[in-house]
């Protein structure tokens, strides 16, 4: 067998063998001292002269070995070579915008099925956020995740998300996003809603009732259609949201603003409710802004309260504007943010918050 006496972890190898080349002989790379046909990698020698094997990723020294008849025990050739850890280092931005793309410049073996990834620093092994196998070129390209916070680039060996070579720490920062759009719109007409925001592949401009769930939206338009995006309003008259929408994750909504449809008609809320559209958590003592529908009269407020309690926390009269900023608690909890009516105090709708 003839081979170079040290080849890099991960890295292929060709071997030249001279041997009777009979039916299941093989060439193979071997543990020193392992069990017999426990081969790390193999090579029929009908396949060709040299033969074509891949080092282990593990750094150390191994053994090729020329297997007659693919008969484990007989071994009619052995040569020691040394596999040697490989130079890998990662090159990118220290902050990226959350949610959008970047280069990641890398230098490894290249091996088959090595890849580069995002991940959460700490995050159990192998849940990457976003990967790039190392063969679709150089620099890779991956996707920030759409959270701003502190993140982690991998470069995993062969697949293997054991065999991590190289790490580096990327910060992901929060998008400037904002909608400017028509305060009001007639029901069924068209209108443009100019846009600011990262343009990540599948962010989205929506209309929404104000409070509905994630994903349900009455008029939808991607970023990467155009800016402004051109909207229809609503048929139904009433207080709607307009939101953007990252990745077409529904509940990763990174900028809000009212929108009025006037017309002939009830609307979509019926009489005597209100709906309530806020961020689910909120800092104790910070604010949290509150998008609402409803009657709007003097006197009517959006309050916090415990759950299951009658004192008023902190409100905002809704004659302030739409959006509020309410005031949050001082102690951390689950509060339930409502709309009360001025005469009663009657809760009308309501939206659960956790304060942190």
């Amino acid at each position: 067998l003839e081979a170079p006496e040290t080849a890099v972890a991960g890295s292929e190898i060709e071997v030249t063998w001279m041997g009777p080349g009979n039916q299941d002989d093989y060439v193979s790379i071997e543990v020193v001292g392992a069990k017999l046909g426990d081969a790390i990698d193999y090579a029929y020698t009908s396949g060709g002269n040299p033969a074509t094997l891949e080092m282990p990723v593990e750094p150390g020294t191994y053994e090729l070995r020329y297997v007659a008849s693919g008969n484990v025990k007989k071994i009619l050739a052995t040569r020691p070579i040394t596999g040697t850890a490989p130079t890998v280092a990662l090159e990118a931005p220290e902050t990226a915008v959350a949610g959008s793309e970047i280069e990641v410049t890398w230098m490894g073996p290249g091996n088959q099925d090595d890849y580069v990834s995002i991940e959460v620093v700490g995050a159990k092994l192998g849940d990457a956020i976003d990967y790039a196998y190392t063969s679709g070129g150089n620099p890779a390209t991956m996707e920030m995740p759409v959270e701003p916070g502190t993140y982690e680039l991998r470069y995993v060996a062969s697949g293997n998300v054991k065999k991590i070579l190289a790490t580096r720490p990327i910060t992901g920062t929060a998008p400037t996003v904002a909608l400017e759009a028509p305060k009001t719109v007639a029901a069924g007409s068209e209108f443009e809603v100019t846009w600011m925001g990262p343009d990540n592949n599948r962010d989205a401009i929506t209309v929404a009732l104000v409070g509905s769930k994630a994903g349900r939206y009455v008029e939808h338009r991607y970023a990467s259609s155009g800016n402004p995006a051109e909207m229809t309003a609503p048929t139904e008259p009433g207080i709607y949201v307009l939101r953007y929408v990252a990745n077409g994750d529904e509940t990763k909504i990174l900028a809000r603003r009212i929108l009025k449809v006037s017309g002939a008609g009830a609307g979509p809320l019926e009489p005597g409710t209100a709906a309530l559209e806020a961020a689910d958590s909120g800092p104790a003592g910070g604010q949290v802004t509150v998008f609402w529908a409803g009657p709007g009269a003097p006197g009517d407020v959006i309050a916090i309260r415990k759950i299951g309690a009658t004192t008023v926390e902190t409100s905002v009269a809704v004659t302030s504007g739409n959006p509020v900023a309410l005031p949050l608690p001082t102690a951390a909890g689950q509060y339930l943010i409502h709309y009360l009516t001025g005469g009663s105090q009657k809760s009308i709708g309501n939206r659960l918050i956790s304060v942190k």
